[in-house]
């Protein structure tokens, strides 16, 4: 069958029993001991692939002795099981999952997960060395919480195509589960976040770069060889499938699908937004040093070297020119290190232009003079404008750019929809990614999809598209024949999936396809497919957390000033009054961006100096420096006020 047969009910009554006696301790000292005799009879009498086997364990994992144990002996319970799913075949692990999608339960597996993320905790804390037969049981944990992010994402996308009715017919959704779509966009089978599968331990110890190194060295070169043998099976995979047929493709499948990959990078699930971030670092790094090796070679015969991808640009012409630079550049030569050199203007690039000339170039293309974008002004995002006059070159650089700040580590300030993100991802949009950048017109169609009356009569709909272009009102059929065909209740999920597939994808398919284009000329690499689309956007916008007691404690001082003087005091006393909104003006006035930088505040190198003595004079900033210059005021009331005034008049771009 495709579920283990177990009985949970009748299980956790039996455990409850045990549980339940006032002989706890010596119960679970014989179920310890005989846990441990009945993994060695599973592996001398019993085949691990087995279907007896899987089950065997399922009703351990129903053990509170198991999932909630922090002792050793329990730890040790925990590895055996963490072994025995990682020997498993892949018939048995898709068993596994549809246990855990269909039959685990939410309180049981959000335990489950707990109980792995817990033992890899401890396990990694106690670790001697950072390899071999020390990491077996953190890497087999890993594995079988694999298994765990399988099933969540199955029915996280289930879920999804239910409720936006893309996938699930309209009719097996209650009033109900419409109104809780619309006030909680959840689904009822989406067991937990995505977010709770990050592992502070492996990414706050095994990935740290001021600590573990070797460990980080070793783990992405793991990775490239893991790719490498992913790459030859889907190479044969396809060959096979062509030569022999559909026969001999399942054949091949069976025969190698057991194989999982070894380095933890491998499961990305479990690292957080900045280790992979740091990993996207190292890879970039080493294709850029492979780009470098390149350089070298013509350097030889030409006597120049140049490591670096460095645009000349003049400010009045600064998208012209990055234009002409860039359309022909090739891939490897735009993941070198970024600089900038403004005509006429003196100085080395040590970040500050390039942020600079980034914070331009962006505002400049967005800007809506060129109509290239348009914004709607309920939840004021941005998105692709169908009727643009400007040509594909425009969108592909947009695209190109935003590949280059985040291979260089550049916050970007956009206010694109997640749909952006999850496009270039090749993720599908659903209707709820038309209600987060058109609320009025996604929370309108999702009425109509959950209305119970007759919608023909009510809504008066056809199969056409109005908008206004250039003051006169312009059709679109969503079918042929569209103006025609009335939109009732048996029609009325094709009527919205269309009009929702054409908002975000069919009338802006030209621009899209450019800004795409350029965005994976850069980051098309496997070092992206680490990410979600969610933390795409947080690698190209930066953290919305803002933690301005770790920004205090890493700010440095200049000119005068020290983190005991007086006017310094009285600035983190004024920040750490302001509210969130605040906060972000703050952030946005000093450095351009009101995100942190996807590590958080800790790892934004900020700089406060004296800008003279007291005087009526304004905070200014250098934003692409991060650097914020601070008149000497001799009241605290006087700094408040002054800062204040200069966050809620400025922009935060350019003052000086």
């Amino acid at each position: 069958g495709n579920e283990p047969l177990i009985d949970s009910n009748s299980i956790d009554v039996l455990y409850g029993l045990f549980e339940g006696s006032d002989q706890n301790e010596l119960i679970w000292e014989t179920f310890h001991k005989a846990v441990l005799q009945l993994f060695t009879t599973i592996h001398l009498e019993m085949s691990p692939q087995s279907e007896d086997s899987l089950s065997i364990m399922l009703i351990l994992l129903h053990s509170s002795f198991i999932l909630e144990g922090v002792t050793p002996e329990a730890q040790e319970l925990v590895e055996l099981c963490c072994l025995h799913v990682s020997s498993l075949s892949k018939k048995s692990r898709d068993i596994l999952v549809t246990w855990l999608m269909k039959a685990c339960g939410a309180s049981r597996f959000d335990a489950l997960l707990k109980c792995l993320q817990q033992f890899i905790t401890i396990s990694v804390y106690q670790l001697e060395t950072y390899g071999g037969e020390d990491m077996k049981g953190v890497s087999a944990a890993i594995k079988f919480i694999s298994l765990l992010y399988e099933a969540n994402e199955n029915n996280t996308k289930e879920e999804t195509d239910n409720q936006s009715g893309m996938s699930a017919p309209l009719d097996t959704m209650t009033d109900d589960d419409n109104v809780m779509m619309v006030e909680q966009q959840e689904s009822k089978v989406v067991i937990v976040p995505y977010t709770e599968f990050y592992n502070d331990a492996v990414n706050l110890e095994l990935f740290s770069i001021e600590n573990n190194v070797p460990f980080i060295r070793t783990a992405y070169r793991a990775w490239l060889n893991d790719r490498d043998i992913q790459d030859k099976k889907q190479k044969k995979l396809i060959t096979s499938s062509s030569s022999k047929g559909a026969a001999a493709e399942e054949e091949e499948t069976d025969s190698d699908s057991d194989w999982l990959p070894v380095s933890y990078i491998s499961y990305p699930f479990i690292l957080s937004p900045a280790t992979k971030a740091k990993i996207l670092q190292i890879d970039a790094q080493s294709q850029m040093q492979r780009g470098q090796r390149q350089d070298l070679l013509m350097a030889l015969m030409s006597g120049r070297i140049m490591p670096y991808l460095v645009l000349k640009v003049r400010r009045s012409h600064i998208v012209e020119d990055t234009m002409r630079q860039l359309v022909h550049c090739p891939a490897n030569e735009l993941k070198k290190p970024f600089k900038v050199i403004f005509e006429g203007e003196e100085g080395i690039d040590e970040g500050g232009p390039a942020k600079e000339f980034m914070q331009i170039v962006i505002r400049e293309l967005l800007d809506p003079q060129f109509a290239m974008f348009k914004m709607n002004e309920e939840s004021r995002l941005l998105y692709f404008n169908p009727h643009t006059f400007e040509l594909g070159l425009e969108f592909e650089l947009i695209g190109t750019l935003v590949g280059i700040a985040i291979f260089n580590s550049v916050i970007l300030d956009i206010s694109f929809p997640m749909v952006v993100y999850k496009r270039l991802k090749d993720i599908k949009p659903t209707i709820y990614d038309l209600i987060e950048l058109d609320p009025i017109l996604g929370n309108n169609l999702l009425k109509m999809l959950k209305f119970q009356g007759n919608i023909e009569t009510t809504f008066d709909q056809v199969f056409q598209i109005s908008y206004e272009l250039y003051g006169g009102i312009e059709t679109y059929d969503l079918v042929p024949g569209g103006g025609n065909i009335n939109v009732t209740n048996d029609n009325v999920k094709e009527y919205v999936n269309l009009y929702v597939k054409y908002i975000l994808e069919d009338s802006v398919e030209k621009p899209f396809s450019a800004f795409y284009k350029g965005f994976h000329r850069i980051c098309g690499g496997k070092a992206l497919d680490m990410f979600r689309y969610e933390e795409l956007e947080l690698l190209t916008c930066g953290n919305p957390i803002l933690d301005f007691e770790a920004l205090e404690r890493v700010t440095k001082y200049d000119d005068g000033f020290t983190s005991n003087s007086q006017t310094i005091q009285f600035f983190w006393k004024a920040v750490h009054s302001f509210d969130d909104n605040e906060k972000r003006l703050l952030l946005k006035f000093a450095t351009g961006s009101d995100r942190a930088p996807i590590n958080g505040l800790e790892s934004l190198p900020f700089v406060i100096s004296r800008g003279g003595p007291d005087s009526e004079q304004l905070p200014t900033s250098h934003t692409c420096f991060n650097h914020l210059l601070l008149p000497d005021y001799i009241t605290y009331e006087k700094l408040e006020q002054k800062l204040r005034l200069a966050i809620h008049q400025s922009e935060g771009f350019g003052l000086l």
